[in-house]
């Protein structure tokens, strides 16, 4: 067979977007995480607005 190695034909890395679909046997995992990850990225951006508001105020 040419072109392949060995006569076996596949045997050659997989394309990523195969092993990624592989990863997770439930859908839901991926939006669960989105969800953590937005809420998380939300948590600290009021965190990070708020904080300078409150220390000033303490500190002043």
């Amino acid at each position: 067979m040419a072109g392949t190695r060995g006569g076996r034909r596949g045997a050659g890395p997989k394309p990523p977007w195969t092993v990624c679909q592989r990863m997770s046997d439930y859908p839901d995992d991926c939006v669960r995480y989105f969800v953590l990850a937005t809420m998380t990225a939300v948590l600290a951006l009021c965190f990070n607005l708020l904080y300078p508001l409150l220390s000033k105020s303490f500190w002043s």
